[in-house]
């Protein structure tokens, strides 16, 4: 069983927290802070996560700043993350949008299509609206209190809600996809078949 959980403060502020619950444990846990300086991410996930995300490649890591400038590590930790051994694309959401995990270091959401950051080569390709879930590679996310990074840029109450409903609803569908355990048997059986036909 997945649960979902949204965790509105009282008063309202800028930080609000997503978590995909399993059997009672948080499987990912997501915080947003909002400053003038941008949004803070917080991340903590599973260790069966980081260690799926880790088996994705090679296990080897990557600098975020190599791939993309908008995220910021916060400390003097680097931010890294798990290089992935295939691409695996756009995917789909419950509701029909999309996410992706391919592009740590650009924006949670792309406005527009082509390349996240409107420069050089149009790839990455992140089609228009699709959410950047690329910070479930992040290295340490499952350790201690989990990573957080400051993600630059300028969200305004409502951006914020989206990005938080939106990462909702794709960490459900990557957990459902990728993780839930999952029994299926196959059995194939024979019918006796008339001989006087």
């Amino acid at each position: 069983m997945v649960s979902v959980e949204i965790d509105l403060p009282s008063p309202p502020t800028a930080a609000t927290v997503a978590s995909v619950i399993k059997r009672g444990e948080i499987c990912i846990q997501t915080t947003l802070h909002r400053t003038h300086l941008g949004l803070t991410i917080s991340v903590k996930v599973h260790p069966t996560v980081e260690d799926f995300i880790r088996n994705l490649g090679s296990g080897e890591t990557q600098d975020v700043r190599i791939m993309g400038r908008h995220w910021q590590p916060i400390g003097t930790k680097p931010l890294e993350v798990w290089n992935l051994a295939s691409n695996p694309g756009r995917l789909q959401t419950d509701d029909g949008s999309y996410f992706r995990i391919d592009v740590p270091g650009y924006p949670l959401l792309n406005p527009g299509g082509g390349r996240p950051d409107g420069e050089g080569d149009p790839v990455p390709t992140v089609g228009r609206g699709d959410l950047n879930l690329s910070f479930l590679r992040l290295v340490g996310a499952s350790e201690g209190a989990g990573v957080e990074f400051g993600v630059k840029g300028v969200y305004t109450l409502d951006q914020c809600r989206q990005i938080r409903d939106r990462i909702v609803g794709s960490a459900r569908r990557f957990y459902v996809n990728y993780l839930q355990p999952v029994d299926m048997t196959v059995m194939v059986s024979t019918q006796e078949i008339n001989p006087s036909l």
